[in-house]
């Protein structure tokens, strides 16, 4: 075996899905996942925009939700 990757925006999980499935589906199911993806907001509480927030966490939160319940039936 090796290392293998697969490339999306980890914000939406359609293109995240796809992506993975595309690399089960030639690859065989994973030993390992390693979700290399994060996202920080930084501003101030009262500079903070609900954007900001949002891509952040769907990023940190919503994008690896979707490659862990994607990886589960393999």
């Amino acid at each position: 075996p090796g290392t293998l990757s697969a490339t999306a925006d980890v914000r939406e999980p359609a293109a995240l899905t796809a992506a993975l499935d595309a690399l089960l589906a030639k690859h065989g199911p994973p030993a390992v996942i390693i979700y290399n993806a994060g996202a920080g907001a930084f501003e101030t509480l009262d500079a903070a925009t609900t954007e900001s927030l949002e891509s952040a966490w769907r990023t940190n939160v919503l994008g690896l939700f979707v490659v862990a319940k994607a990886a589960l039936p393999h």
